[in-house]
């Protein structure tokens, strides 16, 4: 977990390129990373480990997202599966 005091020894001037990188498409970290730069290799690991992370916070999100919405449909066919075998039981109680 990220201590509060990490984030102050960061220069806030880092802080929105590092974002607008975060946010960026792959073509474009590619060719930032990759240009004239001899630590290249490290610049594009580096890229791709915050693409990656950013991805698996979105994907659990979503799982969240997925996993409230399983629970309301498990609820609600369980409310007209119960109405159905009510509405069957007065048909067969009523003789219809």
């Amino acid at each position: 977990m990220v201590n509060n005091d990490d984030f102050d020894l960061i220069e806030e001037s880092l802080i929105n390129p590092a974002q607008e990188l975060l946010h960026s498409s792959d073509l474009y970290l590619m060719a930032r990373s990759l240009g004239d730069n001899e630590n290249a290799n490290d610049n594009y690991q580096m890229a791709v480990s915050l693409k990656l992370k950013n991805s698996l916070l979105n994907l659990k999100e979503e799982t969240t997202k997925l996993k409230k919405s399983i629970n309301v449909s498990s609820w609600l066919i369980g409310i007209m599966t119960f109405l159905i075998l009510v509405l069957t039981g007065v048909i067969v109680w009523k003789g219809l």
